[in-house]
């Protein structure tokens, strides 16, 4: 009887330390493999269960990952000092071979793989010291290997060659070292992680956490009233007064952490989704005129859309990166909206009696994306561009964006401490196989420019880096290659019972949610 009584408690006592953590996300992620195509929910939840050499804290800064520490030897040499007794959570130990078979699989990667080579695109080869130690060589100076290689998640060698995938959507084969291990993802519906007790790290307060993606703010907010949800990303902007009224739950929220853009069609000379007001397609692209780009900027509100849409949480801008990261120009400003200015820019471009285009968007990715689209559109119209505007799944409309198959649409990118990597990622000539210009889905080109990206690429000196950076932010503002329109705020929000650390880059991550203590 007695060894009853104590066995009764025993799973009593096992099953109140058991605790789950439920999370509402914007949206799903589109593969569990942590090199599938680059995008904020797929690397978010990548860092749950895949380390890297590398890792970034809350505000971007680096820290040892599974590196415990990395020097430069040479201008073209990196010596990395790997971590011991880290498993894999199939219980194979963590070794240098290993960071060999993670970079060889991302070179050798075809498909949505590919948008990964960017960040390994100057290595030359990773040599094996010994089992604990590497050398990374690069073709060329590589002043920001470290932070590129943070984007790197390593895989075990034993996972073996030809890996799919659409294999990642199984326990077996999701294998990392990180503090939680994968245990299924139903697309459209939950994914599910649990704790890896084994973990070489702090352990987790939570035994399981289960994401939902729910697209709709307000859906997603009332869920985390009603219980449904102990955390949330993005509380809708007009619901914010509540947690004014209630202290049954906290509201978090980081610096201005993701720029907000229009992105043009500049690669096209007839421009797919551009008709005249007749419907007839034109017989060239009104965007690869600077005047009509400049009218567009001239158009827009941007106060008023950050007061509307954005609650105030917002900043406006005029260049694509925010005071004190590397590379800011205080010179460049936002435009402030003039009509008369912006119609007698498109006279002079030929474009008097305006024209249309399908200007596309997301729904649920950005604070109130497609309401802003729709305000946009409205402005557009002051100047007769009639845009007609199409809301898409996160999924096609990344899908699509990738392959440049837009004529006006809705970018974010997130704000780092760094401009050298948007301005190579989003302006450089978009060149897939070099790993040059990966999330160029506007097609800009501009030789001048490229020259520039590349200099600072190879650029060690930081001061001299930095330089060539503020000219290339000027050139790719004054060009407009894109459209700046604002900062935005992320927030999240969670029950009173929980704390969290906001991260610069946007992610929600079960590491930052903890209990509160008094």
């Amino acid at each position: 009887m007695k060894k009853l009584l104590f066995l009764l408690s025993f799973c009593i006592n096992t099953q109140a330390v058991a605790e789950d953590l439920r999370i509402g996300l914007r949206a799903d992620i589109t593969s569990v493999d942590p090199h599938f195509h680059v995008s904020g929910p797929n690397s978010a939840m990548a860092s749950h269960m895949f380390e890297s050499l590398v890792k970034q804290d809350n505000n971007q800064k680096l820290l040892p990952g599974l590196a415990l520490s990395w020097e430069k030897q040479s201008d073209l040499i990196w010596e990395f000092k790997l971590r011991e007794n880290v498993k894999f959570h199939n219980n194979q130990v963590f070794e240098a071979k290993d960071v060999v078979y993670t970079i060889n699989r991302i070179q050798k990667g075809i498909g949505p793989l590919e948008s990964y080579k960017t960040y390994i695109r100057f290595i030359d080869k990773v040599e094996i010291v010994n089992p604990h130690k590497i050398k990374i060589s690069s073709i060329k100076p590589y002043p920001l290997l470290a932070w590129d290689i943070a984007m790197i998640g390593i895989l075990p060698h034993s996972l073996g060659e030809n890996l799919d995938s659409h294999d990642f959507n199984q326990a077996k084969t999701a294998v990392g070292t990180g503090p939680y291990r994968f245990v299924s993802w139903r697309p459209g519906q939950d994914i599910i992680i649990e704790k890896n007790n084994d973990y070489w790290g702090n352990k987790e307060p939570w035994d399981k956490v289960i994401f939902k993606p729910v697209p709709q703010d307000i859906s997603r907010f009332n869920a985390l009233l009603a219980g449904d949800f102990d955390f949330i990303e993005t509380v809708p902007v007009e619901e914010l007064y509540r947690f004014k009224e209630t202290s049954k739950f906290k509201l978090f929220a980081t610096i201005p952490s993701r720029l907000m853009y229009l992105c043009m069609d500049l690669g096209n000379k007839i421009s797919p989704y551009v008709l005249d007001m007749d419907g007839k397609a034109l017989t060239k692209n009104p965007f690869q005129d600077k005047r009509v780009r400049e009218a567009l900027s001239y158009a827009i509100n941007r106060e008023f859309l950050i007061q509307h849409y954005l609650g105030n949480h917002g900043k406006q801008t005029g260049q694509l990166i925010i005071e004190g990261a590397t590379g800011f120009n205080p010179d460049l400003k936002a435009h402030v909206q003039d009509i008369e200015k912006a119609k007698q820019l498109m006279k002079e471009a030929g474009y008097e009696k305006g024209f249309q285009v399908v200007f596309s968007s997301t729904s649920g990715r950005y604070v109130n994306d497609a309401k802003i689209v729709q305000a946009i559109a409205s402005m557009l119209e002051q100047i007769k561009i009639k845009a007609k505007v199409e809301i898409l799944p996160s999924n096609v409309f990344f899908s699509r964006s990738q392959k440049g198959d837009f004529s006006l649409s809705l970018g974010g990118w997130p704000v780092g401490r760094e401009s050298l990597s948007p301005l190579q990622a989003l302006f450089h000539r978009f060149d897939m196989k070099e790993g040059h210009g990966v999330f160029n889905r506007g097609r800009y080109a501009n030789q001048e420019l490229d020259v520039m990206i590349e200099k600072a690429l190879e650029t060690m000196d930081d001061v001299k880096r930095e330089e060539l950076l503020k000219k290339a932010n000027r050139v790719v503002v004054e060009d407009l290659a894109i459209i700046p329109l604002y900062f935005s705020i992320a927030n999240w929000a969670g029950k009173e019972s929980l704390t969290f650390e906001p991260r610069m880059d946007e992610y929600t991550i079960a590491m930052n949610v903890k209990k509160f203590k008094n």
